[in-house]
């Protein structure tokens, strides 16, 4: 089944990458590139090991906030390996294996906590897109969904009484299964809703940081305004987290040129900046990532 998705996703990804490719004007394609202005490329990548240092950080501080403490270099090296790990499995289920890359145990439980980790990277992302959301998009269901999934995420990362239920969930039940799912969610309730709260504050500094990358990425290829990149980017970066293509490829990049569009940047611009923000904070991190595999001790 997994094996399907994911050809399934490779299937699509190049259905999007052949329909943006058979509408592109490669002469004017060919232009862009030649007049591209390395410097901002090259401070776009000066960003990336920020982002990582604030992803290492989150890491960190939600390990500790559930009683496992950890040096930064261990977050690193935990953040980094998961990627390396994601990257190479369909969905980046692989990531949920962070603490394959920490000496501490309790690998399943760590496993579980990588969720929040994502909950609290959702919950910004869709705050940040609100905006693009109404002034952009202007669609009353889409609206509705965006404030819907904000709300819902808000309540199960910050209401503590919820969140213990759920990780106490199948405590009493003898199957493996239950204890098992019991065992994947009990860090989820551990983990304090201060160390949530700063998390999700550095959290939403990170996207920051990584659409003020999107904004140099797109002024090396084309010129817009950092507002219009504060509507848009958000927006994009929402797109490639739906699973249904390869690491959100073609999906992204078809996203960043029709959102785009209304600024009169061109499709090429779009096209490559979108692509390097995937090869600078993704493909980058899951690269260093390789180099601490070997580290990994599997266990039964």
């Amino acid at each position: 089944m997994k094996k399907l998705q994911f050809a399934a996703k490779i299937l699509i990804s190049a259905l999007l990458l052949f329909l943006i490719f058979r509408r592109f004007d490669f002469s004017r394609f060919t232009e862009v590139v030649g007049n591209a202005d390395i410097r901002y490329l090259i401070l776009a990548l000066f960003v990336t090991p920020f982002i990582i240092a604030i992803k290492s950080i989150k890491w960190m501080l939600l390990l500790k906030g559930s009683g496992i403490k950890v040096s930064f270099i261990n977050s690193f090296r935990s953040i980094t390996g998961g990627m390396a790990l994601g990257i190479m499995t369909p969905g980046r289920v692989g990531e949920v294996s962070r603490g394959l890359f920490l000496s501490v145990g309790k690998e399943v439980e760590i496993g579980g906590l990588v969720f929040v980790d994502r909950f609290i990277d959702l919950l910004s992302i869709t705050l940040f897109s609100l905006w693009g959301v109404l002034s952009i998009v202007r669609n009353p269901t889409l609206t509705l969904f965006a404030t819907g999934l904000s709300g819902t995420l808000l309540i199960f990362l910050f209401i503590k009484s919820l969140r213990l239920y759920i990780a106490k969930m199948g405590t009493r039940s003898k199957s493996k299964i239950a204890g098992k799912i019991n065992k994947f969610v009990s860090y989820y309730g551990k983990v304090k809703r201060d160390t949530i709260f700063f998390t999700f504050l550095l959290s939403l500094f990170m996207y920051f940081l990584a659409f003020t990358q999107f904004y140099l990425l797109i002024n090396g290829f084309d010129q817009i305004g950092f507002i219009a990149i504060l509507k848009t980017a958000p927006l994009i970066q929402f797109m490639s987290v739906v699973p249904i293509t390869l690491f959100g490829l073609g999906l992204r990049e078809g996203t960043a040129i029709y959102l785009l569009s209304p600024f009169n940047v061109a499709e090429a611009a779009a096209f490559n900046a979108s692509f390097l923000s995937f090869v600078f904070n993704i493909l980058l991190t899951a690269l260093i990532g390789v180099f601490f595999l070997p580290s990994i001790k599997l266990k039964k």
